[in-house]
């Protein structure tokens, strides 16, 4: 009587590939309007009407010359890379001459609560999830602009998004100024692209 041998086979190990890195997203470019206004600034001699740029404008402009740079932990300056509480605060620092705590738990306390139906461009963002503390400057349209992770570089994303809507923790709101604009400025900040449209 013939014996029947089983063969055994090998079950193919299939390597797991990684995913690719996601691209980030793509500014939506919007021209800075610029219209002449009387600036309130205290310590500006004659008051007249002149082109104005306000906080909030000029720390979207300025934001925007940062994107593309890759997300670095701790990071606070351009040569480093930024974490995203870096980078706000170097933004706003930059723009506004306003100074902010160094975490975004910290900078979460600053300036003025508002509700998210009134979210103005330049307004502050922030969450809280499992990856701990995040935030973004408002960039309108229901967008932010932020360095949002090791894998990530600085770039507009949406407060949609499933994360983003699930772990949205509220806006604070820093800047009310309007500053006047010098002319070598106004070359320099209407050469990033504007983020966003007017909400």
């Amino acid at each position: 009587m013939a014996v029947r041998v089983q063969k055994k086979t090998r079950k193919k190990v299939v390597a797991r590939k990684r995913a690719p890195l996601k691209s980030p997203v793509k500014f939506v470019a919007a021209p800075i309007q610029l219209t002449p206004q009387t600036c309130s600034m205290k310590d500006r001699g004659e008051v007249g009407a002149v082109p104005c740029m306000s906080c909030a404008e000029h720390a979207l402009a300025n934001a925007a010359s940062f994107a593309g740079l890759h997300y670095k932990r701790g990071g606070s300056s351009p040569e480093t890379g930024f974490d995203c509480s870096g980078f706000v605060k170097h933004v706003i620092s930059d723009s506004c001459s306003l100074h902010l705590p160094r975490t975004a738990h910290e900078q979460f306390g600053v300036g003025k609560w508002v509700n998210r139906a009134q979210l103005q461009r330049g307004d502050l963002v922030f969450f809280s999830g499992r990856h701990g503390w995040h935030v973004g400057i408002y960039a309108g349209n229901r967008k932010f602009i932020h360095s949002p992770n090791r894998r990530e570089s600085i770039q507009v994303s949406s407060l949609d998004a499933p994360y983003y809507l699930k772990s949205y923790k509220g806006a604070r709101r820093l800047m009310a100024d309007v500053l006047p604009m010098q002319a070598s400025d106004l070359l320099s900040k209407l050469e990033p692209k504007a983020l966003g449209e007017e909400n």
